[in-house]
């Protein structure tokens, strides 16, 4: 099926290649190349379409009457990469067209190719055939590809096709969950551990949004004269207003979080301890780096800073504070997770 794909795909290239070819109609040497303009060169580079237009005898040259400009639209993997190419020929504007390659590297082989075909010559033109006496000898039939070639009836390949369209695909959307260790420094908190899910693309704005749920182990903190042991159990809301893709399989992103739950405050070392429940809530923002392990599988780091909103002191009587939450903490996770087709 791969390979079914992959025929396919360089089928809608070389009809796109075709097309653009007709349409610039800048053929004034063996091969007068094409000038190339990327919008942005961290997926496809110019380099990279250097390279693989040299590879099919051409080349990328900026001085070429036929310009080329491409929009490299990438998205989140499995998603594709897309080429939007318009531009102007000869004889005026070429009309948009698109190619979707499942990598950077296909994109800028299919631009290559795309680059070639349109700095190729055109065909010479057919002379009227010259009056020839009589032959006893058949004429020999042409080839069935000159045929294609020379016949005026020949129709150009249907410029409508499914990889070959102006309209640009948005970014898939996908459900993920994901389990991650929550740690912070000694001194400020425990570590633990949160289970979240959510929705994700490779939108620039708002690419991703989730829930969790996160429990810590106990951890005792030492202070007045004893001890305290801590516990936090909170469910967390987040929200990335901002994202961007770092090449093929790393995407990054900044967020805003809020924590509401509880922290459970034992006591411990004294003649009389008690254990009290107490409201927990916190806001922050941070920044989260995401890598694709595999098409359905990433692994995801993030850090940023909590601001708790409730600050209760924890004290002994007649002693001194066991514990009182700090006005900033770090928020701190490691996290591997599933992505949901």
């Amino acid at each position: 099926m791969r390979a079914l794909r992959n025929a396919v795909r360089q089928g809608a290239i070389a009809v796109v290649g075709w097309l653009v070819l007709v349409r610039a109609d800048a053929a004034h040497a063996a091969n007068v190349g094409a000038a190339v303009e990327l919008d942005e060169q961290r997926c496809v580079t110019l380099d990279a379409v250097r390279a693989a237009a040299a590879l099919r005898g051409g080349h990328v040259d900026a001085d070429s009457p036929v310009r080329l400009r491409v929009h490299v639209r990438e998205a989140e993997p499995p998603s594709a990469v897309t080429l939007v190419i318009t531009g102007e020929g000869a004889h005026g504007a070429i009309e948009a067209r698109t190619i979707v390659a499942d990598s950077c590297a296909e994109a800028a082989s299919a631009l290559g190719l795309v680059v070639t075909m349109a700095g190729e010559d055109e065909l010479p033109p057919v002379e009227a055939p010259r009056a020839e006496p009589p032959s006893l000898t058949p004429p020999a039939r042409p080839s069935q590809d000159t045929a294609r070639e020379l016949s005026p009836t020949s129709t150009a390949p249907p410029a409508r096709s499914s990889r070959t369209t102006a309209r640009e695909t948005p970014p898939a959307t996908k459900l993920y969950t994901a389990l991650g260790l929550v740690a912070t420094p000694l001194h400020e908190g425990p570590a633990g551990a949160r289970l979240s899910g959510g929705f994700a693309s490779g939108r620039l704005f708002f690419p991703w949004a989730e829930l969790g749920m996160g429990a810590t182990l106990p951890r005792t903190v030492f202070g007045g004269g004893a001890a305290v042991n801590l516990t936090w159990l909170t469910a967390r809301a987040s929200l990335a207003p901002l994202g961007a893709s770092l090449g093929d399989h790393v995407f990054v992103s900044a967020y805003i979080m809020l924590d509401v739950g509880a922290l459970l405050a034992s006591g411990e070392g004294a003649p009389k301890v008690e254990s009290r429940w107490r409201p927990w809530i916190e806001a922050g923002a941070g920044a989260r780096m995401r890598a694709l392990l595999g098409a359905w599988s990433f692994v995801e780091w993030q850090v940023g800073a909590a601001l708790p909103l409730l600050r209760d002191e924890f004290y002994y009587v007649h002693g001194g504070t066991a514990y009182q939450a700090p006005a900033v903490r770090l928020d701190a996770a490691l996290s591997v997770g599933v992505l949901f087709p």
